[in-house]
């Protein structure tokens, strides 16, 4: 059984949290993650992960690391613009192979060598994908909130940079916080919801009140996914 500590600077979610935070079905992610299999004609057939990450699969329940919760949510970015898991898995296998790193997606990398990896598993099939402008366009939303360390995504600014809402993997296991105090958002919103005054709840956390209102936000953008 795995502990917290073994978590220490990765980050730590359940299937239910990533599904929150990421606006993704905890169906998709536990199949992106784990791999399933079914019958076909009598015959057994697996279908392997998307991609082999920190994620623990032979954990109870299944876990997922920081990293692993960005991926999932450029895997289903690729997804809604139609681009088959086949597909995605053939290119996280090559973007392995060819960058060298773990986790493709989430690589600064990936943003200028992707659309070749995926001229080179997609054919004509995805040849929009291999057009620059559209490419950049459908990734940059997703790189724009997170902080980068030799390559290495660090940080996920989910309000976007400047507001105060972080998941930081060397703190609080990386769960929602506010970057200047370091306090939970679901504390500090489920504070404002008893009492209703910004100024008592930023006094009571020492936090200021961008804080609250951004935690508040964020909270309640969660509950109403």
């Amino acid at each position: 059984m795995e502990t917290k500590k073994s978590f220490l600077g990765k980050g730590i979610y359940s299937l239910q949290e990533a599904s929150l935070l990421t606006k993704v079905n905890v169906t998709r992610i536990r199949r992106w993650l784990a791999g399933y299999g079914y019958a076909y004609k009598g015959k057994h057939r697996d279908h392997p992960p998307v991609w082999r990450g920190q994620a623990r699969r032979q954990s109870r329940p299944l876990t997922l690391t920081f990293l692993d919760l960005l991926e999932v949510r450029f895997v289903d970015a690729f997804r809604n613009q139609g681009v088959s898991l086949p597909i995605i898995r053939k290119v996280a296998l090559k973007a392995r192979e060819e960058l060298g790193i773990e986790y493709p997606f989430v690589s600064l990398r990936f943003k200028t060598d992707g659309r070749q990896i995926f001229r080179g598993v997609g054919g004509t099939t995805y040849e929009f994908l291999s057009e620059q402008s559209y490419f950049e366009k459908l990734i940059q939303p997703f790189l724009s909130g997170v902080d980068f360390d030799q390559d290495v995504a660090i940080r996920w600014w989910p309000l976007a940079k400047g507001r105060q809402v972080v998941l930081d993997p060397e703190r609080c296991f990386g769960k929602p916080i506010v970057f200047d105090a370091g306090v939970p958002t679901v504390i500090l919103a489920q504070a404002y919801t008893v009492e209703h005054d910004e100024n008592s709840v930023a006094r009571w956390f020492k936090v200021g009140r961008a804080a609250v209102r951004d935690a508040v936000e964020f909270e309640e953008g969660l509950r109403a996914a």
